[in-house]
């Protein structure tokens, strides 16, 4: 009986892994995706973090974070760019008909929301603290957000075995190209329809220059061999 009830216990532990989940920290819904997922995670019997990108000073959630969850705060932020300031500029032209005389205040609150997670994303490489304890934690899976391809390049850094691309809402079009998921209009209008083919990507610092390594991949490359995809319908 002592061995059988030991066996299980190995079993068991043989079945558990590791994650942790890059959350956007900057949107409660975006959060609250992020603790569902977290959820239904740890109530598989998993180890789960749940690693909180702030990027905005000002911003709070109010979101639990889900029983026998760990966390982990990682501030991004970037001098000048606050929940209020991107609030103001939100309402100036959310409640109005637009046309192409907005376009260029509209093109300069893109151009500060992109500032944002590619300075941002270049103060969390420079962390060191947070870069060797994202590596020293060992986790077997990592969650990547689709707001910039700044959680693929860390995952790849901190050598995490395998990851999810996780879209929180559709698929979005720059995650499908790069993989390579066919998207016909007509059946399933792609997110970013009608954009132009460059006004929407995700940029992020060369982690080449910051990690001093020559032969660090670029971000779309590895996303192009992500092992999963998950997005709603």
């Amino acid at each position: 009986m002592k061995i059988f009830a030991l066996l299980s216990l190995l079993l068991g532990a043989v079945a558990s892994y590791k994650y942790v989940i890059f959350v956007p920290n900057m949107a409660n819904s975006q959060t609250q995706f992020c603790a569902r997922v977290a959820e239904v995670l740890a109530n598989g019997g998993h180890d789960v973090t749940m690693l909180f990108v702030t990027h905005l000073s000002d911003f709070k959630t109010d979101v639990k974070i889900p029983k026998g969850v760990k966390s982990y705060h990682l501030d991004a932020f970037i001098e000048g760019i606050t929940k209020q300031s991107i609030e103001k500029e939100q309402a100036a032209m959310m409640f109005k008909e637009t046309g192409l005389k907005d376009m260029p205040a509209m093109m300069a609150m893109f151009g500060r929301f992109g500032k944002m997670l590619q300075e941002g994303c270049r103060s969390v490489i420079r962390n060191k603290e947070f870069m060797k304890w994202l590596e020293n934690e060992k986790f077997d899976v990592a969650y990547a957000y689709i707001y910039s391809t700044c959680p693929i390049g860390l995952i790849h850094a901190a050598k995490i075995p395998s990851w999810v691309w996780l879209n929180s809402g559709p698929l979005m079009d720059y995650v499908a190209e790069t993989t390579g998921v066919p998207i016909i209009p007509s059946y399933v209008p792609p997110v970013m329809m009608e954009s132009h083919d460059n006004v929407f990507r995700c940029g992020n610092p060369d982690f080449r220059e910051e990690l001093n390594d020559p032969s660090f991949p670029h971000t779309m490359d590895i996303g192009a061999k992500c092992p999963l995809v998950c997005f709603q319908h």
